[in-house]
């Protein structure tokens, strides 16, 4: 998988892409990801788990946010699941979309700023790409790689990963 993504990675050409901007956002959704992941029961939690969660030393104002927000019981992840790979990797689809359709990462760019960022990405992605975006792209390219798709990741809310 990691040679996989190395060679999309060096594949991208697009000015307006910017792979640090994409990584930058990636990292950030994954430690989000992990940090949603855990368990708030502390009963519930494993013994990595629990030195884990307590690392974060949470305010009493961010644990009341993920209690009230109840979003780890929405997961239902197993085991095997890795929310921070995951994370990492949510929105590889747009590195592949952006390699395989020139042009179009910088047009979606163009109307995104056009709209103040008001519209969703994944709506101006399918205007842009006869239909297609980066959930389907990233679809696509997962199981190649290694990479499972599950479930719907989202609203498609605009995402300003790999370039602003």
């Amino acid at each position: 998988m990691c040679q996989a993504v190395k060679q999309a990675f060096n594949r991208v050409k697009e000015a307006q892409f910017s792979v640090e901007d994409y990584w930058i956002h990636s990292l950030a959704v994954a430690v989000c990801a992990r940090i949603l992941s855990f368990p708030l029961d502390q009963s519930e939690r494993s013994a990595e788990e629990d030195r884990e969660f307590s690392a974060l030393e949470l305010t009493d104002k961010a644990f009341y946010a993920l209690e009230e927000a109840k979003l780890a019981p929405r997961f239902s992840l197993t085991a095997k699941d890795d929310p921070f790979a995951a994370g990492m990797m949510h929105d590889i689809g747009r590195v592949a979309m952006t390699v395989s359709y020139p042009g179009v990462f910088a047009a979606v760019l163009e109307e995104l700023q056009a709209s103040s960022w008001e519209v969703l990405m994944l709506r101006v992605e399918q205007e842009c790409c006869w239909g297609g975006n980066t959930r389907l792209c990233g679809g696509i390219l997962g199981p190649g790689v290694g990479i499972e798709q599950r479930a719907d990741s989202g609203d498609g809310a605009a995402s300003r990963s790999g370039g602003q």
